[in-house]
């Protein structure tokens, strides 16, 4: 019998299930072997996942048009987009500390390997040092 996939499970499906894309086999199988774990955690498997894929149970629900959060989606960009981003934060940026300067240089490297997902957290930072950069 196939099961619903609960919220949280969507949620953490959401991060994972793109890396499963990533050019980098090694990091293939560890996603494919995360979302493994996370769905026998739940009692579910990957006949679960795959109808739930195929026919969705609800529609998403909207965001608050206050809330600073995006969806995966848009929070999801191509190598080129974070190399246009991080070079213009750098390029209207005097002087960036040593966290935000590792913060952007780990992203250019996560780059290489295709799509970037940013979490809520990193996507605030990103838009935070953007804003930052257009200012001066």
């Amino acid at each position: 019998m196939i099961k619903p996939l609960p919220p949280e499970v969507r949620k953490r499906l959401a991060l994972m299930l793109p890396l499963l894309a990533s050019s980098n086999g090694g990091e293939c199988a560890a996603a494919a072997n995360a979302i493994s774990r996370l769905l026998k955690g739940h009692d579910l498997d990957w006949h679960d996942l795959t109808a739930a894929i195929a026919e969705p149970t609800s529609a998403p629900r909207s965001q608050p048009a206050s809330s600073p959060r995006r969806s995966p989606k848009e929070r999801n960009l191509t190598p080129e987009e974070v190399k246009i981003l991080v070079s213009a934060i750098y390029a209207g940026r005097g002087h960036l500390d040593a966290r935000a300067r590792a913060f952007l240089d780990g992203q250019l490297a996560r780059a290489k390997y295709g799509r970037v997902l940013f979490s809520d957290k990193q996507w605030a930072w990103l838009m935070d040092l953007t804003k930052q950069a257009e200012a001066t």
